[in-house]
């Protein structure tokens, strides 16, 4: 057991430290927490702090084990599981962060920060409906909260509730009229209703306040591109790019524009970068096989072989694969493989596409009895040839 003089010395230097950090000494602040540390190695609250040190320099793996020691020792602290989850969702572990978050809500029910982020998680993982209460509860105590409105605002977007998202983002710019990101999510939302012109005003706002905001660069081509202004189109997503080179979403935009205008060399290779950037890109994938102007590698069959085998994908990434499947055995010569995965593919599109014979029947027969010979004679000098 450490002395009381040595345990009132530390605490002092502690807070020292703190008042330093608070100030913006970071560095310095550092070193005292090592002496600390140097001293009594499972000091909660210094490797704590020194972990948010760590997160606030860009370190976030090397935080995650100081925090999680300052858990070991004090696992009730709310913050210390609210500084993990930050830690891990710059690390790109959403799962285990929604976690950390949940904890720190739990033990601390007025913490709205840790619950939104926690909703927030769940939303970047795809489970938007487990989501959506999270986010209720929120602003159920506090109705402005501009993070929580935000954030539901894209979550409610995803879900195709495209009124209230509307009202969710506008909740976040009347708390926050300088918050790029709703505004960025109200520019999505937009182009979703197919108000492209309206998208990007808000997204050239979202610009102004955060010139690298590569999301709102991506998001303003693809606004571009629905008004066909095809050349800015490119230049916002080559933006995009310039900020975030592993950016997936905007090589994916980039190489369609591009497609589209018939460059198909250049096309390929945004295709390809997205795919580096994320494997488990299925449109990608899909886009880059289907170009007829690209020769299909063994490797690029490999790998979308490999989602095909192990990927957890949902109905429509399974029938793209396929069909990049059967595009990419056609052009490697494997006509046995290509057939079955395009037969893979339309038995896929085939479930979202109910067919009735009898109706079939009864469109063309209503067919044969309207266009008679006699409607032909009778409308011969009617209608306009220019």
């Amino acid at each position: 057991m450490m002395p009381v003089t040595d345990t009132n010395r530390l605490n002092s230097l502690l807070q020292d430290a703190w008042r330093l950090h608070q100030s913006g000494h970071l560095d310095v602040a550092a070193r005292m927490y090592r002496k600390i540390l140097a001293v009594d190695s499972e000091h909660a609250v210094a490797n704590d702090l020194m972990g948010l040190y760590l997160i606030q320099c860009n370190q976030p793996a090397e935080a995650i084990e100081f925090i999680q020691r300052a858990i070991r020792k004090a696992e009730g602290n709310s913050q210390s599981h609210y500084n993990l989850g930050v830690a891990l969702m710059d690390i790109g572990e959403a799962e285990e962060a929604a976690s950390a978050f949940g904890r720190a809500a739990e033990l601390a029910p007025e913490n709205l920060e840790a619950l939104n982020s926690q909703a927030n998680c769940l939303r970047l993982l795809g489970r938007v409906n487990q989501a959506v209460p999270l986010f209720e509860r929120v602003l159920s105590k506090d109705g402005s909260h501009p993070g929580a409105n935000c954030n539901l605002g894209y979550t409610l977007t995803r879900l195709g509730r495209y009124p209230e998202a509307k009202q969710a983002f506008e909740k976040a710019l009347n708390a926050r009229p300088d918050m790029a990101e709703a505004l960025n999510g109200l520019g999505e939302l937009l182009i979703a209703m197919n108000e492209p012109g309206k998208a990007a005003e808000f997204l050239e706002s979202a610009i102004l306040i955060n010139p690298r905001f590569a999301q709102a660069h991506n998001h303003l081509g693809v606004a571009h591109n629905k008004l066909v202004d095809v050349t800015q189109a490119i230049r916002e997503y080559r933006t995009a790019i310039e900020i975030l080179p592993t950016y997936a979403e905007a090589h994916m935009n980039l190489g369609l524009t591009l497609e589209q205008t018939g460059n198909l060399e250049e096309a390929a290779r945004s295709y390809t970068s997205a795919i580096a950037a994320r494997g488990d890109f299925i449109d990608a994938h899909f886009h880059l096989a289907h170009l007829r102007t690209h020769t299909t590698t063994r490797e690029e069959i490999a790998s979308m072989q490999e989602l095909w085998e192990t990927g957890k994908l949902n109905q429509k990434q399974r029938e793209n694969l396929a069909f990049g499947l059967g595009c990419g055995f056609e052009k490697v010569g494997d006509y046995a493989d290509a057939f079955r995965f395009f037969t893979k593919a339309h038995q896929l599109r085939s479930k979202k596409i109910p067919f009735s014979l009898s109706r079939e029947a009864e469109i063309f027969g209503e067919i044969e009895s309207t266009f008679q010979q006699q409607m032909f004679v009778d409308a011969e000098n009617r209608g306009n040839e220019d």
